[in-house]
């Protein structure tokens, strides 16, 4: 991540608790990064420098006017101006850790062969609960684990993939022949 990313979603970080928005703050500008990941010309048009800033300040107020906080639709604005709204992927997932660590919230990967569902991925986060941690998952595909997930966080992994299975299985089998 650019250092400029990192410093601009600590100064809204910094806002958002002054005004004592950052609950409110953080799901608002979290919708605005799913519309902004989701719809892959969005980057394209943000990034195009034939573009001008008044069309891509239009576009964003058209967009997120009234569905999201004022000072949030300025920041996105701001961002326009400073040449940084390409970068607004960046900024906003360092603004959501940001939140998360304000409120004690780890945040981990949970890498599976095949996508889990909103269940499944609640189960595992409310795992953690039950040993009193606050944990918020993100799931990446990873096939070479055969079967079952790999959950990985800042300090530990936790490995119940098939893959891990199979390895741990054949170096018994080798410790035996030994």
């Amino acid at each position: 991540m650019s250092q400029a990313a990192h410093r601009y979603a600590e100064a809204f970080f910094e806002l958002a608790q002054e005004m004592n928005q950052v609950d409110a703050w953080k799901q608002q500008m979290d919708q605005v990064a799913g519309v902004m990941n989701s719809v892959p010309e969005l980057k394209s048009f943000f990034g195009a420098v034939k573009i001008t800033n008044e069309e891509k300040k239009e576009l964003l107020i058209k967009s997120f006017e009234g569905r999201i906080d004022e000072t949030c639709l300025n920041f996105l604005c701001l961002l326009t101006d400073k040449k940084r709204i390409n970068e607004v992927s960046l900024i906003l997932k360092e603004f959501h850790s940001l939140c998360n660590a304000y409120h004690g919230i780890e945040e981990g990967v949970v890498y599976s062969a095949r996508p889990l569902n909103e269940d499944q991925m609640k189960e595992l986060e409310d795992s953690f609960k039950v040993r009193g941690r606050n944990v918020e998952l993100t799931q990446k595909l990873d096939e070479s684990l055969i079967s079952g997930f790999k959950i990985v966080l800042e300090d530990e992994v936790i490995d119940a993939s098939m893959k891990s299975k199979i390895a741990r299985m054949k170096n018994e089998l080798l410790k035996e022949r030994m």
